[in-house]
């Protein structure tokens, strides 16, 4: 889930500054009429409309079906047929003839090739959420950072002081958002002091610094120094004005994340736990996940509360030396990740290229057989025609247009499916490739 993949975004930088069934599919419409048409049968075949290829133009490529293929192939009634042929006709007029009653349907299999995708497809999602990451089409996602600008966030932790590591940290969590991802940065407790006196001003301060939009570096940085350390801590009310902010930000296609990082619990006498139970069940599709900064045992057990009522997650940021244990580990992770990622896409590419090979020899040697079988039965009605009186001359006129006919159309199967099983082989070894060379430079980078 995206939440999950922001939160340990957030929480890092924290850390760190703290075959066949491709041809079926193609065929699946339009069965070649060898398997569909029958002799007794009075229905018209619906013919699959195909560019005839430049390599066999010239040989009526397009004349079949026949009437008598497949199950409805009958050699006394095509001898019936031949019979009647007129004795004064020419070859190419004998051989249309032929055509008209037993040459086959080379559609499906011209078609299969014209339209094959032999591009390899994309690798999947890279691990991390890195800022190229795409988000689905149509998904909107807005991200609110609530921030704790009270004085406690004046206080100094391992590596410096608070608010300074936790400004850094929010810079970098929004800079590695995935493209398309909207921001924006609401800050609360940062007027007034707190002093008992200041505690009205500061409990009622929360205002946007920067508004719901794209990130852009500068902007964003200058809204950071915008704000300091200042008073209360009124984050009921930050929640409250958050629900606000998003009421526009709704729909099927928009979730809302915010993320609260706070070193303490409510000091303005709010409860925002019933802020967070009432935004999580609007209809605003919004979560609310916390990252307790330096927070004591009871301050982590509210803002888990917190997080709980606004159907998140609690994240503690801690000592420098465990923040740096837990990223170690995270790297750790994180090239196991690169590992799975690349043994899982090279496989797909094996098993992309084999489905796609299959298909191909497939129906190169269905578009063989069928072309061979075709010269075959013309070949042997000429040999008849002979038999019943007709002159040797044009019989053999007949088969020599016959035999030019089936070369071209094995040539054309044979030669069209190993150019293209050649471009399939080169897309995904390409992609195999890439996804081996990516991983491998990923995981040496974690290494350094």
């Amino acid at each position: 889930m995206k939440h999950r993949l922001f939160t340990f975004i957030l929480v890092s930088v924290l850390m760190m500054t703290s075959g066949c069934s491709i041809l079926q599919d193609h065929l699946k419409a339009t069965k070649s009429s060898s398997e569909k048409k029958s002799a007794k049968s009075s229905e018209k075949k619906t013919l699959i409309p195909v560019e005839v290829p430049e390599e066999l133009k010239g040989i009526d490529v397009l004349a079949g079906p026949g009437k008598y293929i497949g199950d409805a192939y009958d050699v006394k009634k095509v001898k019936a047929e031949v019979n009647r042929f007129p004795k004064n006709l020419k070859a190419e007029e004998y051989l249309d003839k032929f055509h008209s009653l037993v040459s086959e349907d080379y559609r499906p299999y011209i078609k299969l090739y014209s339209d094959f995708n032999t591009i390899a497809k994309a690798n999947d999602e890279e691990p991390g959420g890195a800022r190229a990451a795409k988000l689905p089409q149509g998904k909107k996602v807005n991200v609110q950072i609530l921030f704790d600008s009270s004085g406690s966030m004046a206080g100094k932790v391992d590596g410096g002081v608070k608010m300074e590591l936790a400004k850094e940290a929010i810079k970098k969590f929004s800079s590695q958002l995935p493209e398309g991802v909207n921001i924006s940065l609401r800050v609360y407790g940062h007027k007034g002091s707190n002093s008992k006196s200041q505690k009205g001003i500061s409990c009622k301060s929360t205002d946007v610094v920067y508004p719901v939009g794209p990130y852009r570096e500068g902007v964003f940085q200058k809204a950071l120094n915008k704000f300091r350390p200042a008073g209360w801590t009124p984050l009921a009310n930050s929640i409250r004005a958050a629900a606000k902010d998003l009421n526009t930000k709704k729909g099927d296609q928009v979730e809302n994340i915010i993320y609260v990082v706070s070193d303490g619990v409510e000091t303005c006498g709010g409860d925002p736990v019933a802020e967070a139970r009432k935004l999580s069940g609007s209809n605003t599709q919004t979560m609310i996940n916390i990252i307790g900064f330096d927070v004591d045992n009871a301050g982590q057990r509210a803002l888990k509360k917190v997080a709980e009522a606004g159907k998140g997650t609690y994240s503690k940021v801690d000592s420098e030396e465990a923040l740096e244990e837990y990223f170690e580990g995270e790297k750790a992770r994180l090239i196991a990740e690169w590992e799975k990622w690349e043994s899982r896409n090279v496989d797909d590419s094996y098993k992309s290229e084999s489905q796609k090979l299959s298909a191909l020899e497939s129906n190169e040697s269905k578009m063989v057989q069928l072309a061979e079988l075709e010269e075959e039965r013309i070949r042997s009605f000429t040999q008849y025609m002979e038999s019943r009186g007709w002159d040797s001359s044009i019989t053999i006129d007949i088969r020599s247009l016959n035999s030019t006919r089936g070369i071209k159309l094995r040539d054309y199967a044979r030669d069209t499916g190993i150019n293209l099983r050649d471009e399939v082989r080169n897309n995904e070894l390409d992609r195999r490739n890439s996804a081996r060379d990516k991983a491998l430079d990923k995981r040496n980078k974690l290494r350094e």
